[in-house]
């Protein structure tokens, strides 16, 4: 069984100013619609993600070179594999 996950869409204060309910927004998978849903706090798990800027607040300039130095950032590599590939390669 697979949780479906929803964004948060308007929190919902009770009367006392508490937060108890949400308005969610989840895609159907057999129409593939968004459907908005109200449910109670305590049913809803929260995920902490990291995102992105969205691009449409980012001007062309920013978002060509954000693309740019994305391409250009190479992870660092063990030494034991660097000599490893040499090896094989037999340049060494």
């Amino acid at each position: 069984m697979f949780w479906k996950l929803a964004r948060v869409k308007e929190l919902i204060k009770s009367q006392d100013g508490v937060v108890r309910a949400a308005k969610i927004c989840v895609v159907n998978s057999a129409k593939e619609r968004v459907i908005e849903l109200r449910r109670p706090i305590q049913h809803l798990i929260p995920l902490e993600l990291k995102l992105s800027p969205d691009t449409e607040d980012v001007p062309p300039a920013i978002e060509s070179a954000s693309k740019e130095k994305e391409s250009t950032i190479q992870r660092p590599r063990r030494t034991a594999a660097v000599v490893g590939e040499l090896l094989r390669k037999g340049m060494r």
